[in-house]
């Protein structure tokens, strides 16, 4: 494969402390510009996205702020476009773009609070949601995201869907649990 030079080098002004831990584990090998818009660029990694914003953006969960322009869709950046992502840098060959990540400052998006907020917000947060689940078990469907609420029932979920939230749904409990 022939090596491309990158004639726009950005340098990342943050990144999220969550990025270089689900990129370096997942072994990329297919990344690729999922959407462009003014200030944001989406890029699927197997079966998650990263998202680069513009710092005026605000902090992201799960991404990276850097400063590309006023509007990004004229850059050369299109979906499709294959993407080059390491703990280093995330680079767009065909759109001559490169984003420094290295030695970029990383930040937690967890809220500092006082242990009496976290002991109220905990104990209205299970309070709702035990009301919910039990308002969704009575009404939810059999079919689709209902049967993440029955999981001792048989359920019918032709497309998988529940199958694919689960996971993701269990891993926002244990985010919302642990104030995170």
């Amino acid at each position: 494969m022939p090596t491309v030079t990158l004639a726009r080098t950005h340098r990342a002004s943050s990144v999220s402390d969550a990025v270089p831990r689900r990129i370096v584990p997942a072994g990329i090998s297919a990344a690729r510009v999922q959407s462009v818009y003014r200030q944001v660029l989406n890029i699927t990694l197997a079966d998650r996205l990263l998202t680069v914003a513009s710092p005026e953006v605000g902090g992201l969960p799960n991404g990276i702020q850097a400063d590309l322009g006023p509007d990004w869709r004229t850059i050369g950046l299109r979906p499709g476009m294959d993407v080059d992502v390491s703990a280093a840098s995330v680079g767009v060959p065909d759109a001559c773009l490169e984003i420094q990540l290295d030695a970029t400052p990383h930040w937690l998006p967890r809220y500092q609070l006082s242990d009496d907020i976290v002991d109220v917000a905990r104990a209205s947060w299970r309070r709702r949601t035990a009301a919910a689940r039990s308002i969704s078990r009575a009404r939810g469907s059999a079919g689709g995201f209902g049967a993440l609420l029955r999981e001792d029932t048989a359920h019918d979920d032709r497309f998988g869907a529940a199958d694919v939230a689960r996971p993701i749904v269990a891993e926002l409990i244990t985010a919302l649990e642990s104030g995170d």
